[in-house]
């Protein structure tokens, strides 16, 4: 009977925890999806000194380095064991995405929170008309 407790309390923590974590082991992927759209090579190390340098890059992060004049763009996912590299073009494709992405998603919320929003006041009615509801009526009138 103590046994039923005991689970409550360490399941539900667990379950609320579920969707972030979720949430979070998609964001590589989805990095990963917009870096091949803009152009970027995803490239595999083969040797473990290509393996050793993946891992000492910053993680998840772009780096610019520029090399003959030209600059090229890396972005090092060690977990998975892969270096994503393009240049300036790729690069600037890139961050249009990423700006198209984060100003879509802006959008949807928006029009979601305007839709709650006047879902919530239909419910009083007389919204259509400037005046709002009989007492206002009757005292603008006089």
């Amino acid at each position: 009977m103590r046994i039923i407790p005991n689970l409550k309390k360490v399941w539900i923590p667990l379950l609320t925890l579920f969707p972030l974590i979720l949430s979070s082991c998609h964001s590589i992927p989805d990095k990963e999806q917009l870096l091949s759209t803009a152009g970027f090579k995803c490239v595999a190390p083969k040797t473990s000194d290509q393996i050793s340098h993946l891992k000492s890059l910053p993680q998840g992060k772009m780096t610019e380095v520029v090399k003959n004049g030209h600059s090229l763009f890396f972005l090092a996912d060690g977990k998975r064991n892969l270096l994503f590299i393009g240049n300036q073009q790729e690069y600037q494709s890139y961050q249009q995405l990423r700006l198209n992405k984060r100003l879509s998603r802006d959008k949807d919320a928006t029009a979601a929170l305007n839709s709650d929003a006047s879902n919530e006041w239909s419910n009083w009615g007389g919204l259509q008309t400037p005046y709002w509801g009989p007492e206002f009526n009757r005292l603008t009138n006089q």
